[in-house]
């Protein structure tokens, strides 16, 4: 270890302990981080089972990682605090504590929270506690960064400290030769606001037998595991979570199209990785997927519409190979453009490396 290094105390999730969007992106920003700094990391796991629901694990994790951010502030000095912001009413609780805790130990050290999320207005406006905690988490903060500008509400408090760094992907080595094969994909984890239940619905009551899904995901329940895997339609297959980089990414490859009609999204890394393979996607006009595919982009989709949804499946089966070819090369120059490691890289040593 280099000695001269400074220093970074991380708090929050991480793969593979944790098997979602926000981890997956803390992951890529870390390794990029470790080539300058030397990282410490306080890893943060609820298990998805747990989500939305009460659990004496999760206090006495909240007290564990309140110990260990002592524990670290006293035999460590660190340039800077980076942490996860987690917008929910126990969650904003459990991000402020450890964080403020650390300030008040290290009053020096510059604190950087991550808000990953795309709904932080909604969230900040809904209630009183929601502001309280905001507003003293964003004095404590050197930077607070969004996904995207359109998240920023110049209103706020603090808003001098906002700053933006889009998301953006690692890509594995993987089969770039593989052909493209007649289905459809959904690649995400088993909730209701990731739309799977709509998804389910177009595909069957389109009665199209050349709709044929392929699903991958974690099972959020039991309940909802039991009714995925009770569909019996030969078209529509059930999968577990693909736990391999090199596999998903031929998945994704090799699929006519992504399917993600979510309620809500920040900024998908899905969608990233079917643009860097130029698979066509089609997405719900939520979060910030308008200005990642292009407000232009012809497969865009209302939220909780199974009837939009189909349309734009069976658009997509009538689509001729020119015109598939011609929206593929499209996503894959908009990724390398706008999306790609090293653009984000660029502006991830802009933000810790001023």
């Amino acid at each position: 270890m280099d000695l001269k290094k400074q220093k970074i105390l991380f708090f929050g999730e991480l793969p593979p302990r944790s098997i979602h969007g926000v981890p997956i992106a803390n992951r890529l920003n870390l390794n990029l981080l470790q080539s300058v700094f030397d990282i410490h990391i306080i890893e943060e796991h609820i298990d998805l089972l747990e989500h939305g629901k009460f659990s004496i694990n999760k206090y006495i994790a909240f007290i564990r990682y309140s110990y260990l951010v002592v524990k670290y502030s006293l035999n460590n000095r660190y340039k800077y605090f980076y942490s996860t912001f987690s917008l929910s009413f126990i969650g904003c609780f459990k991000t402020a504590v450890p964080l403020l805790l650390f300030k008040l130990l290290n009053p020096k050290t510059k604190i950087i929270t991550h808000i990953h999320r795309g709904d932080f207005d909604d969230f900040y406006k809904r209630k009183l506690f929601h502001r309280m905690v905001s507003y003293a988490i964003f004095g404590a903060a050197h930077r607070i960064i969004f996904l995207s500008d359109k998240f920023i509400n110049r209103n706020l408090p603090f808003s001098r400290k906002f700053t933006v760094l889009a998301n953006s992907i690692e890509i594995p080595e993987y089969n770039q030769n593989i052909s493209k094969e007649k289905h459809f994909l959904f690649l995400s984890n088993y909730i209701k606001e990731k739309g799977i239940g709509e998804l389910i619905q177009a595909i069957v009551t389109s009665k199209n037998e050349l709709i044929w899904l392929r699903s991958f995901g974690q099972f959020t329940s039991k309940e909802i595991k039991n009714q995925l895997l009770e569909i019996n339609t030969s078209n529509i297959h059930i999968n577990g979570i693909i736990n391999n980089e090199f596999e998903k990414f031929n998945q994704i490859a090799s699929a006519l199209c992504l399917v993600l009609p979510s309620y809500n999204e920040g900024q998908p890394l899905v969608i990233l990785e079917a643009m860097a393979a130029g698979t066509l996607v089609i997405a719900t006009k939520v979060g910030d997927i308008e200005n990642m595919l292009g407000m232009e982009y012809p497969l865009l989709i209302a939220p909780l519409s199974a009837d939009e949804l189909q349309l734009a499946m069976l658009k997509v089966l009538n689509m001729n190979n020119e015109e598939r070819a011609r929206l593929s090369d499209y996503l894959k120059k908009r990724f390398e453009t706008l999306y790609s490691l090293e653009t984000h890289k660029q502006r991830l040593f802009e933000i810790f490396i001023p």
